[in-house]
């Protein structure tokens, strides 16, 4: 029995090419068929999200007041950041460089699976903050559990 599972899981670890590009794990690459998004995203990292899945993003972010400033600056670091990109024959798809600068990212990294969206970090960021946040793993799954 096949069971169509759409969530991304996972780590692995990439070197960055001479041109910034990364290549996706193929077990994901049919997600990413009719193109791909790359956002900042929070705690240094950047959101890869299939097309469908950005576009409910985004039309979330739009529900954010424009006369708060969290609103704006929400909309500014989102939106004005925000790649639209496909991956080629081989599927490498190229970080932006200003999404390599706010990252962190100079060649090595962590492509981590997030349920509906995969993560990019800079390993040695990502192996860090790994080990910090699993210290306080147990607080977060009692919080899930109620």
């Amino acid at each position: 029995m096949v069971i169509e599972d759409h969530l991304f899981r996972g780590t692995s670890y990439h070197v960055l090419d001479q041109k910034g590009r990364i290549v996706i794990p193929k077990r994901f690459r049919s997600r990413f068929e009719q193109g791909l998004a790359m956002v900042p995203w929070a705690e240094k990292t950047i959101a890869v999200l299939p097309l469908d899945t950005y576009y409910r993003w985004e039309k979330d972010i739009m529900g954010s007041p424009i006369i708060s400033e969290e609103g704006r600056k929400t909309r500014r670091i989102f939106l004005g950041n925000t790649y639209l990109l496909e991956m080629d024959k081989q599927g490498r798809v190229a970080i932006p460089p200003i999404l390599r600068r706010l990252a962190g990212i100079s060649n090595e990294i962590a492509l981590t699976g997030a349920g509906e969206y995969l993560e990019i970090a800079n390993r040695e960021y990502y192996e860090t903050t790994l080990s910090e946040e699993y210290m306080e793993y147990g607080k977060y799954l009692e919080k899930l559990g109620g």
